[in-house]
């Protein structure tokens, strides 16, 4: 199963690899990051959010092998 998630994550990670690329090639302004940026400019607690987020998935776990 932890075979899968990793396999699953990489295909995500490589898709929106490839539409920035798409969206920044068409000259609009729709790639990850301007839309990340917009976000946190119109919604001040998507920041936190994000923020929350990285302390959730980078703090070990207890019983985690690390």
């Amino acid at each position: 199963m932890r075979r899968i998630t990793i396999m699953l994550l990489g295909i995500a990670v490589a898709l929106l690899i490839l539409w920035d690329l798409v969206a920044y090639i068409a000259g609009e302004n729709a790639t990850v990051s301007v839309i990340i940026t917009d976000w946190a400019y119109y919604t001040p607690w998507m920041p936190l959010v994000c923020g929350f987020l990285m302390g959730h998935w980078f703090w070990p776990a207890k019983g985690s092998d690390d």
